[in-house]
């Protein structure tokens, strides 16, 4: 029989401010994917988007891949594995569809 996890204490100010902004990150890279396939994805348009700083996205994912690799519990707990591992050639990905150009 599992112990009953300690209460935990409320997210400080701060804390829950650095995770809307890493969320707003997320989803600003998940509409980027969606307009324009994984190749579509940057880090200074998301940091335009957000009216942040290149460097203020890198402060919390240092580069695509990193960013990549947070989705998984951003889109679903079900994400598929092959979608977790790096992009080789991302040019070269489609989806089933036939979606992006």
């Amino acid at each position: 029989m599992a112990a009953p996890s300690a209460p935990q204490p409320p997210l400080s100010r701060r804390d829950r401010r650095k995770q809307e902004t890493i969320s707003d990150i997320k989803h600003a890279a998940l509409r980027q994917l969606a307009e324009a396939g994984p190749a579509g994805i940057s880090m200074r348009a998301i940091a335009r988007e957000l009216d942040m700083t290149a460097s203020a996205v890198h402060y919390y994912f240092p580069g695509r891949q990193a960013l990549i690799e947070a989705w998984p519990s951003t889109v679903s707990p079900r994400w598929p594995a092959p979608c977790a591992q790096p992009m080789s050639d991302p040019q070269g990905f489609r989806p089933a569809s036939g979606g992006w150009p």
